[in-house]
């Protein structure tokens, strides 16, 4: 196996793409954790592999936008297209970040996010993020909302990045 992070990922994620999941698996340490923020946390092979089985009803699409590398971790930034329960190609985007262990996939932090533009009733709708919102319609603008001006499903908490002045 390449102990080059980059070739690790993308090796492993092109046998996902073709529905090879054991061979994806091989790729990733026997007490791999995989950590969907917000969502799940995923231990072991075991869980992984039930999780592939039941949320890849069709192998995934993967459009890497960028790769960036360390000695023992990799972040993958994208698009990955998924089929739901009901045939429908739905996109998120993603971004992993992976930490590798004896040159295996150990450790996953998964932010993913739906796509909205394109495939979903909430079409041009303002989304309200820290310090900035968003108009599918629009450009990005640095203007912010309070909270009494928005609805309930436009409001997201966004975890503490560490970086000083920021929420």
């Amino acid at each position: 196996m390449n102990d080059d992070p980059k070739s690790i990922l993308e090796t492993a994620n092109a046998a996902i793409t073709v529905g090879d999941y054991e061979g994806f698996l091989s790729y990733c340490t026997e007490d791999t954790l995989w950590n969907f923020v917000g969502e799940q946390v995923l231990k072991g092979k075991e869980q992984v592999r039930e999780y592939m089985l039941k949320t890849y009803q069709e192998p995934p699409k993967f459009k890497v936008k960028q790769l960036i590398a360390g000695t023992d971790h990799v972040v993958a930034m994208g698009v990955i297209s998924l089929t739901n329960a009901e045939g429908k190609l739905i996109d998120y985007n993603y971004c992993d970040v992976w930490k590798l262990k004896d040159g295996k996939l150990h450790e996953l932090d998964a932010y993913v996010l739906e796509t909205k533009t394109g495939n979903s009733q909430h079409e041009g709708q303002t989304v309200i993020g820290s310090g900035f919102s968003y108009d599918e319609a629009k450009e990005h603008t640095d203007e912010s909302k309070p909270a009494s001006q928005t609805s309930e499903d436009q409001i997201v908490d966004l975890p503490d990045l560490g970086i000083p002045g920021r929420p």
